[in-house]
C-alpha cells in the first residue's frame, strides 16, 4: 500500500508573544506553552522559576501576581530576591500597585530602602502604606522625616502605617 500523500498544514499566525510566554527562558530547556500564566501549571513553572530563576525572570514573574498563580509566583520572586537583592527595586519600579504592595514584604536588606523611600509618595495609598511598613522593618530611620509627613495622608491607612513605623524606629526624630 502507498503511504497517503502529506497535507500541507497552514503556519499560525505570528502574533507578538506576551511578556507571561517567557516565564522561562529558552535557553533553560524547559518545556512552556504561551501563554504561560494561562495554563493550569503556571504555579509549578513560578516554583521552579523560584529555583532556577535569575533577576531576568523578576517581571514575567511579577507578571503572575495578578493571576490565580499569586502565592506560587510571589514565593519564586522571594526565592530570586533573596539570591538577587539588587534587583528589587526594578520590580518595584516597573510593577503596578498590586505587584509593588505584593513584593515590598520580600525586601529584606537596607539596600533597598532608596527604592522603597521613593514608593511613599505612590498614588496608590496601599503601595505607600505598605512603603511605611517595610521601612519600619527594615529599621531605616532616614525615612522619618517623610513618615511623619504621611501623618497628614488623606488615607487613613497610610496615616496609621506611619505612625506605627515612627513609634517603631525609635530615632532621635522620633522622641
Amino acid at each position: 500500500s502507498e503511504p497517503e500523500p502529506a497535507v500541507p498544514v497552514p503556519a499560525p499566525e505570528s502574533a507578538p508573544e506576551p511578556e507571561a510566554a517567557r516565564v522561562i527562558p529558552p535557553t533553560r530547556k524547559v518545556p512552556v506553552i504561551a501563554p504561560a500564566y494561562k495554563r493550569a501549571d503556571a504555579g509549578k513553572l513560578a516554583a521552579l522559576l523560584g529555583h532556577l530563576g535569575t533577576p531576568a525572570e523578576l517581571p514575567a514573574l511579577a507578571a503572575l501576581l495578578d493571576t490565580p498563580h499569586h502565592e506560587a509566583a510571589l514565593a519564586a520572586l522571594a526565592q530570586i530576591v533573596n539570591r538577587h537583592e539588587a534587583a528589587l527595586p526594578d520590580v518595584l519600579a516597573q510593577g503596578n500597585a498590586r505587584v509593588r504592595v505584593s513584593v515590598l514584604p520580600i525586601a529584606r536588606t537596607r539596600s533597598t530602602t532608596p527604592a522603597i523611600r521613593a514608593l511613599l509618595a505612590d498614588e496608590d495609598d496601599e503601595t505607600r502604606a505598605a512603603a511605611c511598613e517595610a521601612l519600619a522593618r527594615l529599621g531605616d530611620v532616614d525615612a522619618v522625616p517623610q513618615l511623619f509627613a504621611l501623618l497628614e495622608d488623606p488615607r487613613p491607612r497610610v496615616a496609621l502605617a506611619a505612625t506605627a513605623a515612627i513609634h517603631s524606629l525609635h530615632s532621635a526624630d522620633t522622641e
